[in-house]
């Protein structure tokens, strides 16, 4: 299940993943919650990343890789923070990260909520 929502006096939006997701399903998340909501044009994101990746093909994983492009058609930026203890979400993040071509979709993967936040903050 992938659940979001936008903290107005924070600005940031809260993404939380827990249960087995698919791709589609991470895909299809993020493309309706920007269609359907009002977000900043300068945009934070601080994602708990709890679920369970369902096995894809590698070819599937190119529709994760491509959210970025897809996201920042709507803001001038956007700002990447996910939470995760999970090996196979660390290792997605950071090849993601790796492979992300937008400059102003910086991504990065922290351990406590702490950190993530203070990431977000800087500049």
């Amino acid at each position: 299940m992938i659940a979001a929502r936008f903290d107005q006096i924070e600005q940031i939006l809260y993404i939380h993943n827990d249960g087995s997701i698919s791709i589609d399903e991470i895909v299809n998340a993020a493309t309706d919650f920007i269609q359907n909501n009002k977000l900043p044009d300068t945009l934070r994101i601080l994602e708990f990343a709890n679920a369970e990746l369902i096995k894809a093909p590698i070819k599937e994983w190119k529709k994760f890789m491509d959210i970025p492009n897809v996201w920042i058609q709507h803001f001038s930026s956007v700002r990447h923070a996910v939470i995760s203890h999970d090996p196979l979400i660390v290792a997605s993040v950071i090849l993601f990260g790796l492979k992300n071509n937008q400059f102003n979709y910086p991504l990065n993967i922290f351990s406590t909520e702490a950190a993530a936040r203070q990431w977000l903050s800087e500049n």
